[in-house]
This record gives C-alpha cells, sequence and structure tokens, in this order.
C-alpha cells in the first residue's frame, strides 16, 4: 500500500508480554539501520495500561504495513486493524489471530438495498 490513511485498531497486547512488547518499542525507536527504517512511520505506537495498541492520530501514513503486522503479530492478542483509504473501494481488514497468525479478509459493504457485497 503505502499511503496516508484512515485506522481502527482493535488490538491489545497480551498481559504476559507487554513489558517485553514496551522493550522491542524502545528498540525499535533508537534502530539506525536503514532496513528497520520501515518503523518510522509507527513510532507513535503506544500502549496503554490495559495493554491496548494506540497512535496518536488516526488518520496517518500507512507504509511497510505487512512488517508491521508481522512486528506486532507475537505480541497481540486476537483482534483486527481496518483501514479506510480516500476511495469507498479502498477498504481492507487485517485480522489477528493471537497466536502469531494475522490475515487480511475480504471487506464486506453494504449497499443502498442493505444485501452485503464483497470486493
Amino acid at each position: 500500500m503505502g499511503y496516508y490513511t484512515t485506522i481502527s485498531v482493535d488490538l491489545a497486547v497480551k498481559e504476559e508480554k507487554i513489558e517485553a512488547f514496551n522493550r522491542k518499542l524502545e528498540e525499535m525507536r533508537s534502530v539506525t539501520d536503514p532496513v528497520k527504517q520501515w518503523f518510522r512511520c509507527y513510532s507513535d505506537l503506544t500502549v496503554d495500561e490495559n495493554g491496548a495498541i494506540q497512535f496518536e492520530d488516526n488518520y496517518r501514513k500507512w507504509y511497510d504495513e505487512e512488517e508491521f503486522y508481522n512486528f506486532v503479530k507475537e505480541y497481540v492478542k486476537n483482534g483486527e486493524i481496518i483501514g479506510y483509504g480516500d476511495e469507498f473501494e479502498d477498504y481492507w481488514k487485517i485480522v489477528f489471530d493471537g497466536n502469531g497468525k494475522w490475515k487480511r479478509q475480504i471487506p464486506k459493504f453494504v449497499d443502498e438495498n442493505s444485501q452485503e457485497k464483497s470486493t
């Protein structure tokens, strides 16, 4: 992808992994290796006291997204990230299973006659 998008994040770090995740965040923020520069778009990522993943701004650059999904997948409970682009058809959903895996789900839309449509 690689564009500005509005995201909705419903992900939480597993309680027993919050400390390790926060250490990894600090490590990634200090990386100077060009290979890991993908994290620059996610450096405002925080975890609240309940483990919920949050960003400062939900309208944001969303680059190198697969690197990000692979970064968080080992730490998070099941949940999802939904993205909305500028066009109606530009909608995506990433689902995490809580066991270290993620997948893209086919977005479902409801048309004017309230019939579900897949893209």
